[in-house]
């Protein structure tokens, strides 16, 4: 899709991969676990414009966070390529897409990727901005709180059944 071979078909093939990505992890399942890693480093190495160093997001990105000032301004967000823009819509529809999966253990390590990418993206104020725009929040929360309601219900069992044994020490 990222290949500019043939722009005037990115929005169907991007529309294409979408239809079809939902039904994918479906049916790939465990298997989804590195595959998902892969479509999200995919889709943020495109957003970072694959490592070109004329891109405006690239240097900002390549900096480390200690020598890097939070807050700084990024040289030439005016002129964010068209290909950019393409990259962080389909992004946050992928994003979208795999958010749903509620419960979804295999989602993770996507999410985790994720999350790494935006916590970079704090760093750089003018860059966060135009990539958390679309950014699907809510989904992102949501999916993240029912993991976190999973694992409160989890120790609520262990919790009743350590009470039975007498508590302390036996645990199952």
């Amino acid at each position: 899709m990222f290949s500019k071979k043939f722009p005037e078909k990115f929005d169907k093939s991007a529309d294409d991969f979408i239809y079809l990505l939902d039904n994918s992890i479906a049916r790939i399942t465990r298997h989804f676990i590195q595959a998902g890693y892969w479509i999200d480093m995919i889709a943020c190495s495109a957003i970072a414009g694959y490592g070109n160093e004329k891109h405006p997001f690239f240097e900002a990105i390549r900096n480390s966070l200690p020598d890097y000032q939070g807050g700084q301004q990024v040289e030439k967000l005016d002129e964010i390529p068209k290909e950019t823009l393409n990259a962080i819509t389909l992004a946050n529809r992928i994003q979208t897409v795999i958010f749903q999966r509620y419960g979804d253990n295999n989602i993770l390590p996507y999410i985790h990727v994720t999350l790494v990418f935006m916590r970079r993206l704090t760093f750089l104020p003018e860059v966060n901005k135009i990539v958390a725009k679309e950014f699907p929040w809510k989904l992102l929360a949501w999916s993240q709180g029912r993991y976190e309601v999973a694992q409160q219900m989890l120790g609520k069992a262990r919790r009743v059944r350590e009470k039975r044994l007498g508590g302390g020490m036996w645990r199952l």
